[in-house]
């Protein structure tokens, strides 16, 4: 089966989901930042050195639930390259401001 991000200009294809576990709702109340946008913070964040660095690689990216009730709703972009599984650059963006949170190798 295979599952799509839709943005105004593309649609990212991807191939595989994961199921977490619901905790509380989580709410974007207004203007929030797509797919799209969410890899162009992550690019400007360390994304576009991964991929010069490592020029075999993927990048994975979720749109996950809060863990904690009426929280925000991040993205979640990995980098990881194909070479060197161990290899890999993690952020996480908030959905709603597009700042992001977290952001480790």
């Amino acid at each position: 089966m295979d599952y799509y991000f839709h943005a105004a200009s593309n649609e990212v294809k991807f191939d595989s989901t994961s199921i977490m576990k619901n905790f509380g709702a989580g709410f974007i109340v207004h203007e929030w930042f797509d797919s799209d946008e969410a890899l162009g913070i992550a690019e400007k964040n360390g994304g576009e050195n991964f991929r010069i660095n490592n020029p075999e690689y993927f990048i994975e990216a979720a749109l996950g639930e809060p863990v904690i009730p009426n929280s925000t709703t991040f993205w979640y972009i990995t980098y990881r390259s194909k070479i060197n599984n161990a290899v890999k650059l993690f952020l996480s963006i908030d959905a709603n401001t597009g700042e992001v949170h977290s952001l480790y190798d």
